[in-house]
């Protein structure tokens, strides 16, 4: 995507040991080929998604006002992305290095075909981590991926912020609306939730991916039991109704192993509150 003219390449040597450059080849990743493909085609489909949305109602499955909300929801998930489409990544935290580490090992590993990894060969100067044993990386797989078509980890990264961000807010909106019936009100909460102060610093201070990748399921546990306790007695519960608290408690176990413990501690709470029900 860019040309050659504007290559630079910067060597720090800090005067320790020896420093030998034998050789540097520049070529064509090939696969980079298929991943603008991709790109582009990502991009027609928002621009089309955004022009029926806004001028051609009739194509549109939602109503007026469900468009005003679906179009609410895009303005907070940009907004929540903003630091995502900058040139540079914003590391103030201990995290990124870290969480970077896992999408380039992973990445590797998949090129060698051990899947599912179970041991990092390539992290900590090829001893190797066992990171896959305490933290899930199913979520992982889309940076990884855009990773083996050549796309710069850093723009991997970036696509995968803002992919999380955009997945937190529609599914956040879903969830209030779903409880509060008012699509203004559901507006207000995803806002609240999206944009939360804790919520961005995981996303620019801290670089905790884990974290705030935990974050987008916590609004579809909160909505299974509450779906659940606000039932009437006589209703018998089905599997379908607690899919929400399934698929919520799973994504939190793929991503965030602390967060998990703490929706642990507020569900024993809630059962032991409401112990009669």
């Amino acid at each position: 995507g860019a040309g050659a003219e504007d290559l630079t390449m910067q060597i720090n040597f800090f005067g320790v040991g020896k420093l030998a450059i034998q050789q540097v080849e520049i070529r064509e990743c090939v696969e980079y080929r298929a991943a603008r493909i991709l790109g582009f085609l990502a991009l027609f489909a928002v621009v089309d998604f955004l022009l029926v949305l806004l001028f051609f109602p009739k194509l549109c499955p939602f109503s007026r006002v469900m468009r005003f909300a679906v179009l609410g929801v895009i303005l907070i998930a940009f907004l929540s992305s903003l630091t995502f489409f900058m040139d540079y990544l914003m590391r103030h935290g201990n995290d990124l290095e870290f969480h970077l580490n896992r999408i380039v090992s992973l990445a590797q590993a998949l090129k060698d075909g051990q899947f599912p990894q179970r041991l990092e060969t390539g992290m900590l100067n090829g001893y190797g981590y066992l990171n896959p044993l305490f933290y899930g990386e199913i979520f992982f797989l889309l940076p990884a991926g855009l990773l083996l078509l050549s796309v710069p980890v850093q723009t991997a990264y970036q696509i995968y912020g803002v992919t999380v961000n955009f997945v937190t807010a529609f599914l956040a909106f879903w969830v209030f609306h779903k409880i509060v019936g008012d699509w203004k009100k559901a507006l207000m909460g995803t806002a609240l939730y999206t944009l939360s102060v804790s919520r961005l610093i995981c996303l620019t201070v801290r670089g905790a991916v884990g974290e705030y990748s935990a974050m987008v399921f916590f609004p579809l546990i909160i909505y299974g039991f509450y779906k659940i306790y606000t039932d009437p007695d006589s209703k018998k519960q089905t599997l379908a109704d607690c899919v929400p608290i399934i698929i919520g408690l799973s994504g939190i176990l793929q991503s965030h192993m602390l967060s998990c413990e703490m929706a642990a501690i507020f569900i024993i709470l809630l059962v032991v509150i409401f112990w009669k029900k």
